[in-house]
Parts: C-alpha cells; structure tokens; sequence
C-alpha cells in the first residue's frame, strides 16, 4: 500500500491542498504541488531522523520533533514506510507515529485493514496499540484472533492499554491468556500487569503450570506482587489442583516472591517432599517467607537432610531468616 492510495482511501489528499475558495476543492495543481511539498519534506526529515551516527544524536531528536508538529498530513507518508528494511528508520517510525498519536489512528487503521505486507500488518496494529486510542477497541479485538500470533500478542498489548476502562478490552486480554503460542500468553500476563488488574489471580494461577517457562515466571511475578490475594490463590493451586512437578517448582517460587509471612506455612509441607528439587525451591521460598519460628524448622532440618543442594539451600534460609529476624 503506497501513500497515496492510504490517503485517497481516507480522504486526506483535501487536507494537504491549499487554495480555493470555502466549500470548494482545491485547484488540482496546487494540491499536488501542496502534497509533493509535504512528502518532500517528510522524506527528507525521516532520513535525517534514521541517521546511525552517534553525533548526529541532537539531528535526529530535531527531525523526529519536525516529523510530530506535521502531524496529521505526514502519518500516511510515514505509516507506508512500515515495510521498511532500515533498521534506523523503523526505529525513528515507531518514536514519531505514537507521539503523533490521535491523528495517526485512521491512517494506521487503513494501513491494518489494507492490503499491505505483513510488515505492515504487525507494524500497524503495533503502533494501535501503542497509540492507546478508544476507538481502536474494535480493532484491537479484531486482531486479537489473527492468524498471525505477533499480531496477537501486540492486540495483547494494546488491549491492555484499554483494559482499565473497557470492560470488552479487558475480557479479551484474559482470553488470550489461553492462547497456543507462548509469546501471546506473556504478552496478556504483561498487558494484566501493566493495566493494574492482578487482582484477578483465579485468571492467573493456572499459568504457574505453563508450557514455557516464561509465562510460568511472569505470572508468578504478578501474582506474587497481589500479597495476600496472591498468596491464597498460589496455595490453592498447590494443595487444590494436585499440580505437576513443574507446577509445584513455579508455586513454590512464586511463594517465595511475595515475601509475606503467611505463604510460609504453605511452604512447610514442601520441605520434606520425596523430590529433592521440589525441597530445594521450597527450602528458597521459606527463607524469603518464614518468621522467626522458621529457625528452628531449618535447624532440624538440616540434622536430617543428606542431598547436598538441599543442604546448602537450607544453610541460605536459614540465614536469611535470621537477617530478617535481626533488622
């Protein structure tokens, strides 16, 4: 999809004309000559603005700020170059298009609908996303079932953005928490995070038992960060859902994480389980949880433990729990 045909589906070849009189379109020449003004400067600010080298530092930032106070006439110019190959270039496409923000949404919605490249594609709903616009919502669900999974996961993204005021947005980042590629998944756990709805730990619990390891450890961090909500849910899923090996090793580090003293009664029953690895985190997490009761459980112990990891994994709670119990 080139420009041009970006802004004649929107309309905006009217916007870059200049004379004529009120109610009438401009001369065709002088909108041409007007357009091809626009597009030349434009270009001319986005090569100075995809410049590599260092000490053209203060030359970039100047023709980024030139390309945001055009604003609205310079977004189709712009948004046609999301297939770009120039690292440089993309990287000063995505600073300029969210700082023009509003006025660059009807364009990039054109350029996410069009017919353009899958470069395009990702590129455009990418920088929706970033945008943050309501009236994107439709769009950003749209997309949120794409064939495409980096299409997916930035709709995550930026249904998260959305989250917070739009129940719809909200609903649909919770969905793709069940998405089949992982990248989606922790990009819905981040978008949670971001948009301050933790809270909704019976949504995140299930991911402690997640394929990768990834989305294991992002939802242990949130759910860790919702203190006690969080605690309740973690030792549900441990003593509720008969979880797997994998799941009782990303519960127990999520227990650990939240470093409240109510998850180390959760732990306890951990620190003497027939698997040396599971003892090994529980051993972790109850020297970030444990009072000053936990010293002596540490200190028998230690008497009766013969693995080696569990061992020192014991001897660096044991510290810690006096360290806590000391300050």
């Amino acid at each position: 999809m080139t420009w041009r045909s970006i802004l004649a589906a929107l309309g905006l070849l009217v916007i870059l004309g200049q004379g004529g009189h009120a109610g009438e379109p401009p001369a065709s020449g002088n909108r041409d000559e007007a357009a091809a003004a626009v597009e030349a400067r434009v270009g001319e600010l986005l090569e100075a603005a995809s410049s590599y080298l260092e000490e053209d530092a203060a030359k970039r930032e100047a023709a980024k700020t030139a390309l945001v106070e055009i604003g609205a006439p310079a977004a189709p110019l712009l948004v046609a170059r999301l297939d770009s190959t120039n690292i440089m270039e993309q990287i000063a496409l995505f600073d300029v298009l969210p700082r023009i923000g509003e006025p660059a949404v009807d364009v990039l919605h054109a350029a996410f609908l069009g017919p353009g490249s899958p470069q395009i594609h990702r590129g455009a709903i990418t920088l929706i996303g970033k945008i943050g616009s309501r009236r994107s919502a439709a769009i950003l669900t749209q997309a949120a079932t794409d064939g495409d999974w980096a299409i997916r996961a930035a709709a995550a993204d930026g249904l998260g953005r959305l989250a917070a005021d739009l129940p719809e947005a909200r609903e649909h980042v919770y969905k793709l928490l069940g998405d089949e590629d992982w990248g989606v998944r922790l990009r819905a756990v981040w978008a949670i995070g971001d948009a301050g709805l933790g809270g909704e730990v019976k949504a995140l619990a299930p991911l402690l038992e997640d394929a990768h390891f990834g989305v294991r450890l992002a939802a242990a961090e949130l759910l860790a960060a919702q203190g006690t909500s969080g605690v309740a849910a973690i030792a549900r899923r441990l003593e509720e859902h008969n979880p797997t090996r994998v799941g009782k090793l990303s519960c127990l580090e999520a227990l650990g994480r939240t470093h409240h003293p109510g998850a180390a009664v959760h732990v306890e029953p951990f620190l003497i389980d027939a698997d040396a690895v599971v003892r090994v985190y529980a051993a972790r997490a109850y020297g970030d949880t444990a009072a000053q009761t936990g010293v002596v459980l540490c200190e028998a112990l230690l008497d009766e433990e013969m693995d080696r990891n569990v061992r020192l994994a014991l001897q660096a709670a044991l510290t810690a729990i006096k360290a806590r119990i000391g300050n």
